[in-house]
C-alpha cells in the first residue's frame, strides 16, 4: 500500500484481521506520483510502446498509461519477485 496512504493501510489491516488472517505483511507500494521517466530507466523498466491503441472501442486502450497505473503494475511486480 502507499506509505502517503496510512487510512488505507490501516483498513487493509483491520479487514485482514477481522477475516482471521493472523500474518499479514505489507509492502510499500511504488507511488505513481513519484515516478517519471528517468526514474523508470533506473529501474530498468520501460513502457511498452504499443498499448495505446488508436480507434480502440474502448477507451483505456486509446490513452497512454497513467503514472498510478505504472507505480500499481510495478508493486505487484515485486510482490511477485519476492513470494516467487
Amino acid at each position: 500500500s502507499l506509505r502517503r496512504r496510512p487510512a488505507r493501510r490501516a483498513a487493509a489491516l483491520d479487514r485482514a484481521a477481522r477475516a482471521g488472517l493472523c500474518s499479514v505483511r505489507v509492502h510499500d507500494a511504488v507511488d505513481g506520483r513519484e515516478l517519471d521517466a528517468t526514474e523508470l530507466r533506473s529501474r530498468g523498466v520501460r513502457l511498452w510502446r504499443g498499448w495505446r491503441l488508436e480507434g480502440a472501442r474502448y477507451r483505456f486502450y486509446a490513452r497512454d498509461l497513467k503514472w498510478g497505473e505504472v507505480g500499481c503494475a510495478l508493486s505487484h511486480h515485486a510482490v511477485w519477485e519476492e513470494v516467487a
